[in-house]
């Protein structure tokens, strides 16, 4: 969530800044968003962790939120935002597929204790993201900044989404043997 919640707290101003966008730009861009949020998850979602199992589609989602975060952060055109949308969209199966690894993981007596400590954290990434974010932002495109970056808040949010691999594939390795999909994806 602390990640994530670069697109709300900056999308408007990062494309004001950048692109030069109106609303008509911004809502058309975040439309676009909203559709490729929907598909991957009413349609996608499903087939993906069915084929791939949650622990791989996991991976999969962040590296791909990993790519299109740093995507955005340099796309210095408008015509790539629309590229980077669909890419963008499918890293959306990263937090349900965490989200059944750990629910696996959980004792039964247990899962309202590690859901109610997920809600939490995500409580707090959503009153703490908006201000590191748009601050990043403002840093790195107000007048007189040291570094002329629009981009850096989806650079910051791409590295943290990076460090947010690292807990993941720790927990993976440490569980290996409850999570039979990563005994197996480490074996080939």
């Amino acid at each position: 969530a602390l990640a994530h919640s670069v697109y709300p707290a900056t999308w408007n101003f990062h494309g004001e800044i950048r692109y030069g966008w109106g609303s008509g730009e911004i809502g058309f861009s975040l439309a676009l968003v909203g559709i490729g949020a929907a598909v991957v998850q009413a349609v996608l979602m499903g087939p993906i962790i069915k084929r791939f199992g949650p622990v791989r589609t996991a991976v999969l989602g962040y590296s791909v939120n990993i790519i299109a975060l740093a995507a955005f952060a340099f796309a210095v055109q408008p015509w790539l935002v629309y590229l980077i949308i669909p890419i963008s969209a499918l890293g959306g199966v990263a937090n349900p597929a965490v989200s059944t690894i750990t629910s696996n993981l959980t004792p039964p007596d247990a899962q309202g204790e590690l859901h109610g400590t997920v809600a939490s954290l995500n409580a707090l990434a959503i009153i703490i993201s908006p201000l590191l974010m748009t601050q990043t932002l403002h840093l790195f495109s107000a007048p007189g900044a040291p570094v002329h970056f629009p981009g850096a808040a989806f650079l910051l949010a791409a590295s943290l989404t990076a460090l947010a691999m690292v807990p993941l594939m720790r927990g993976i390795r440490a569980n290996r043997q409850e999570l039979p999909e990563a005994a197996k994806a480490a074996a080939e």
